[in-house]
């Protein structure tokens, strides 16, 4: 009897500590995702700032062009200042 109570006692706290885990787990996932919406928006805010007409040109403002173009040209002036030659 006594060796099934300490069985038992050690079994609750193996499945108490992988609960504890898993909900630490969860909120850090709650917290990353919630950091990452977070500087989405201030993205979104910044790049709509610096270029208005970047939603238009791209259907995700994300893409990796078009956040090399925003990265690359990062002021609007900056476009206006540069000489493109036409490759077609």
């Amino acid at each position: 009897m006594l060796t099934t109570n300490i069985e038992n006692h050690q079994s609750s706290n193996i499945s108490d500590d992988i609960y504890f885990e898993l909900r630490e787990r969860a909120q850090f996932r709650l917290e990353i995702e919630s950091e990452q919406t977070r500087v989405k928006v201030e993205i979104v805010e910044t790049l709509h700032q610096t270029f208005p007409g970047l939603k238009k040109l791209f259907k995700n403002r994300y893409s990796i062009i078009a956040l090399n173009i925003a990265n690359q040209f990062s002021h609007p002036e900056i476009v206006k200042e540069t000489r493109f030659r036409n490759t077609c």
